[in-house]
């Protein structure tokens, strides 16, 4: 989909670090995970297999933003709550496999680059992102004011019983 191509254009390309990150592979692992989520639900087991990706701090903001946009074009509900569930683990703690401000980031992103686009593409997913990806975040991050901010303003004017805590 352009929005899916949108958000892979905002992957950094392969980084080549001291831990040896490829993108691709990282892609590829990922698409076995979400596969997997999608089919036996088990959110801890996917963000283990990407906390051994060992995905460079640099590069979790776009990631996020993949992960995010790839969990909203879902069309199976079942899989679409494991996906923003699996989203909102990746930051859920100090520790999470992707750095949390990187996550905020990337859902700032995803409103702004992304978003817009999906919109035409993917029927409902206003109510899509308040009623299955606002409650899995607020769910498991203790942010709630840093997630919010991330929102649109307008989106934040109309979901004030989740962004209030």
């Amino acid at each position: 989909t352009t929005a899916a191509a949108a958000a892979a254009s905002a992957t950094p390309k392969a980084e080549n670090g001291p831990d040896n990150f490829n993108v691709k592979e990282f892609h590829r692992e990922l698409s076995n995970a979400l596969r997997d989520l999608a089919s036996d639900r088990n959110v801890a087991a996917a963000v283990k297999r990407i906390r051994g990706q060992r995905v460079p701090v640099s590069c979790h903001t776009a990631e996020f933003v993949d992960v995010i946009t790839r969990a909203a074009e879902e069309k199976r509900g079942p899989a679409r709550r494991s996906f923003f569930a699996f989203a909102a683990a990746l930051m859920a703690s100090e520790d999470s496999a992707f750095d949390r401000s990187r996550c905020i980031e990337g859902i700032a992103v995803f409103f702004r680059e992304v978003y817009q686009e999906l919109c035409l593409e993917v029927p409902r997913l206003e109510l899509i992102v308040t009623s299955e990806f606002l409650p899995a975040l607020m769910s498991v991050a203790p942010c709630h004011a840093q997630i919010a901010a991330a929102f649109p303003a307008e989106m934040r004017s109309h979901t004030g019983l989740w962004l209030s805590s």
